[in-house]
């Protein structure tokens, strides 16, 4: 008896570790990802200039930095882009030995670098890059720009090893991330759903809540997708993980739409008990997409959310027609719309790489 109870003891243990590990992977390899760059990095810059340590230490940890969970563009591309960074402070070091003032040289330097990351991930670091070059030569007066060309090796050095790191040693899989993130979206739009049928002030303020996390989750999963290297599906130029992405975005919309139908009409315990099956019928699928998206699944098919759509629209204009100031007339076609979007999920998400 005790060794049973000690063996379910050890299983419980080994899951729950295993649970951690899963739910702190992400976190662990970008942890992992940035020592590794910092210690390589002091120590190829103590074999080629030991007084010179601190900046490919620290490029090396930006560049971990920006290309930790959410890497955007190749590894070429970010390397080019802080490379740019540093020879535009190198210009503007040049510049300064000119006579041109350094807050001058700053906002030259950096605005056009910073208009540039805006809308390019391979560019957030160029501004830093620009700084810490543009610095070399402002502590050393007078020594011409040969502290600045060394700083342009060192940026370029904790780059290069950074990306070496992040591409060769512990490589990031964005399909594995993209997968992770799309099925929590999954959960959070089951339980938005299900937070817009009910009728109290605790209810609508947790839905709102939930919307705003939502949101934020919809933009970490849309840069994902970005970083996914696939080829368009059709004609369109979306790629089927840029697909997924937009396919969820249009559900979290339609949720919304219909939290407002219904806080608009005052729903009653009837019309509730009316949609109870396909709000059931809806948040099944969801949990089977997810579990789909999560492990590399394929959706199952679910004809019973046709079944109870049917259903529901049937008793919902039934209860309009009888209640005409319930103002539900839009409802039937919102639950339409959410049932299609479901099923172009599932498609979407079969369409991704295994």
């Amino acid at each position: 008896m005790d060794e049973t109870l000690g063996a379910d003891h050890k299983t419980g243990m080994a899951f729950s570790l295993r649970a951690l590990i899963q739910k702190h992977e992400v976190a662990a390899l970008y942890a992992l990802r940035m020592g590794l760059s910092a210690v390589l990095a002091y120590l190829a810059a103590t074999l080629i200039h030991p007084a010179e340590t601190s900046w490919p230490v620290m490029s090396a940890i930006i560049m971990s930095r920006i290309g930790g969970q959410n890497p955007g563009g190749s590894a070429l591309d970010r390397l080019i882009g802080t490379l740019a960074g540093a020879g535009v402070g190198l210009l503007a070091g040049f510049l300064y030995r000119r006579g041109v003032p350094e807050y001058l040289l700053l906002a030259l330097a950096i605005t056009p670098l910073a208009f540039l990351s805006s809308d390019r991930t391979s560019f957030r670091a160029a501004p830093i890059a620009a700084l810490i070059v543009l610095s070399a030569t402002a502590l050393a007066k007078g020594t011409g720009l040969g502290p600045a060309i060394l700083r342009v090796g060192d940026v370029g050095l904790g780059t290069a090893i950074a990306l070496f790191v992040s591409q060769i040693l512990l490589p990031a899989f964005p399909i594995c991330a993209l997968r992770r993130q799309t099925a929590q979206l999954t959960r959070s739009l089951s339980n938005l759903f299900a937070l817009a049928w009910r009728d109290d002030a605790d209810a609508r303020e947790k839905f709102a809540r939930l919307s705003l996390r939502t949101r934020r989750e919809l933009r970490e999963a849309t840069i994902l997708a970005r970083s996914v290297r696939q080829k368009p599906k059709d004609e369109t130029g979306e790629t089927p993980a840029n697909q997924l992405v937009a396919i969820i975005g249009r559900i979290n919309a339609t949720i919304a739409f219909i939290a407002r139908a219904l806080n608009a009409a005052a729903p009653s315990t009837e019309m509730n008990e009316a949609a109870a099956p396909f709000l059931h019928a809806v948040r099944a699928r969801l949990a089977a997409l997810g579990e789909a998206l999560a492990h590399r699944g394929t959706p199952p098919p679910a004809p019973e959310l046709d079944t109870e759509l049917d259903g529901a629209v049937s008793r919902i204009e039934a209860f309009a027609h009888a209640n005409p100031a319930a103002h539900l007339d839009a409802l039937p076609f919102l639950l339409q719309t959410l049932r299609d979007d479901l099923n172009d999920l599932a498609a979407a998400a079969a369409s991704l790489p295994r």
